[in-house]
């Protein structure tokens, strides 16, 4: 769910430096908690029949902690940054650092599935399932190097044009999104209508 604000406290500790924007979180789908829940039942019942109660101490507490922490993918956008968390990975991009953005169709034959993966050509990959559609950015960093990057997103159509107009607002540039199929045909027609100008005045 994405909205102006309505962060939670986690997102507002740690994800905010500025005005939020933008938020965008998306969360992991029913069977993967249904996955981790039988994987640590079955080594609930594997732990017992070996009388392991230390190993089972252990590997539960970690089990909980791995599929919470991984269980939500999260997007903060302020007045003066981009915030990609999913458990403890993800950049923290200043606007002015961001070159492009779009969004687009999320590949999985590009990435190899879900979660975070790099692409050949560089590109890292914070996804989800559910998600049919990313937004793609990519930054320069303080040595010089660009970086390429892919976030899932239930809305990622409004999330790439809110970096774009929240960059385009720190940066002074006037970025703005491509325009819409609605507006092409007004611009399309306009010189067609010159020549009929030009004879009506020389009649």
């Amino acid at each position: 769910m994405a909205e102006p604000d309505g962060r939670s406290d986690y997102e507002k500790q740690y994800m905010s430096d500025g005005t939020s924007l933008f938020r965008s979180r998306q969360k992991m789908p029913w069977w993967w908690f249904a996955l981790m829940g039988t994987m640590g039942l079955l080594g609930a019942v594997g732990a017992a029949a070996d009388h392991a109660l230390p190993v089972l101490l252990f590997v539960l507490p970690l089990l909980a902690f791995v599929t919470l922490l991984f269980s939500h993918l999260r997007v903060n956008l302020t007045d003066r940054e981009l915030h990609v968390q999913y458990g403890l990975f993800g950049p923290k991009v200043a606007l002015s650092q961001i070159l492009s953005c779009e969004a687009t169709e999320y590949s999985m034959m590009r990435f190899g599935g879900f979660g975070i993966k790099r692409a050949m050509d560089g590109t890292w990959a914070y996804s989800l399932p559910g998600a049919e559609r990313c937004v793609e950015f990519s930054y320069r960093d303080a040595k010089g190097k660009v970086h390429k990057v892919a976030v899932t997103s239930l809305e990622a159509d409004a999330l790439a044009a809110a970096i774009n107009q929240a960059r385009g607002a720190a940066t002074g540039t006037g970025v703005r999104a491509a325009p819409t199929s609605a507006e092409v045909p007004e611009a399309a027609e306009a010189p067609r209508e010159a020549p009929q100008a030009h004879e009506a005045r020389k009649g």
